[in-house]
């Protein structure tokens, strides 16, 4: 038959708790004393360094894990000292995170150990813990807390971070397009909210993972003016993830003007007696549809002071001024 000491110590590792018989679970002081000191700290003050796969500590990265499982990392704890070293660990404070039997570690200098460090999550939430490594080196050896932690799936989105049309004529429909993409590790739902005279399309939907999602903004103007406005797009409603920035702004800008033409050559001068050629090109430089047709020709000169070129303007549709 077990002795109470040693059933103590089985419900210990098999819980996950510091088990006690007056109460099972550590008190309050206890877990208000818990202080985490950095990794050069820690081998520079104790000579002992704890490395998981992805550093210090272990860490079970969200989306590698879900509800009712049983996960397993290795915490490598090595002595990086010139001096023989001797420590135990106690077990985490909740039922989460466990570890076998604990035993007294001696380590030789640059020697390590390999200590298996289970986590049997019951609902998707985010979990932080530690393991108490205690000196066995005399009175007021000391000791240090290892962190142990297991993150929820993290949703999030990047755009860029303003979209500007430039010159736009009025009562036609300039369109631009940027791309939405999900830089997380979950699907990610958006919606987006934008002020006239500026839309976008699509307007909401669900961006897969390691994927991008095409955006056309429009923009549509019937008055002559500047536009300056804030796209809002909210990133996972109703999704349980941790979302670093659930709510995305971006800048929208325009300027709308009267369509109006120009030439290249306010004038062309040429000296008496001499002819000349010259490049004319008639430009429209109010917007990017195109009211005016115009050509590119070549034109001699005669010898006479100016030359002047004559420039035919057909509209196209009804509404138009230039």
């Amino acid at each position: 038959m077990s002795s109470p000491n040693n059933m103590t110590e089985i419900l210990s590792s098999t819980l996950g708790a510091r088990y006690d018989a007056t109460g099972g679970q550590p008190s309050a002081a206890e877990n208000n004393s818990v202080v985490l000191i950095s990794e050069s700290e820690r081998r520079h003050r104790y000579g002992i360094e704890t490395q998981g796969p992805y550093g210090d500590g272990i860490t079970f990265h969200g989306g590698t894990w879900v509800p009712g499982g049983e996960y397993v990392q290795k915490l490598v704890v090595k002595n990086v000292s010139t001096r023989m070293k001797k420590l135990k660990y106690r077990l985490p404070s909740t039922r989460f995170f466990s570890l076998l039997y604990p035993l007294e570690i001696k380590l030789s200098p640059g020697t390590s150990q390999e200590f298996e460090v289970f986590f049997r999550p019951v609902r998707s939430d985010v979990y932080n813990d530690t393991i108490y490594f205690q000196m066995q080196e005399g009175a007021n050896s000391g000791g240090f807390h290892v962190p142990i932690r297991a993150f929820i799936p993290t949703l999030q989105a990047a755009t860029p971070a303003g979209i500007d049309l430039g010159l736009c004529p009025i009562n036609v429909t300039t369109s631009k397009t940027f791309m939405i993409t999900n830089t997380g590790e979950v699907p990610a739902p958006f919606d987006w909210t934008v002020p006239a005279p500026f839309t976008l399309s699509p307007a909401s939907g669900t961006i897969p993972v390691n994927s991008a999602i095409e955006i056309t903004t429009t923009f549509t103007p019937n008055s002559a003016e500047v536009f300056v406005s804030s796209a809002v797009c909210k990133i996972g409603e109703g999704v349980n993830a941790t979302k670093p920035r659930p709510r995305l702004e971006m800048r929208l800008s325009a300027v709308s003007k009267y369509p109006y033409i120009v030439c290249s050559e306010h004038e062309v001068r040429a000296s008496r007696g001499q002819p000349l050629s010259v490049w004319v090109v008639v430009l429209d430089v109010g917007g990017r549809r195109r009211y005016f047709v115009h050509t590119r020709e070549w034109h001699t000169c005669v010898p006479l002071p100016l030359f002047t070129l004559a420039c035919n303007y057909l509209r196209s549709s009804s509404g138009k001024s230039s």
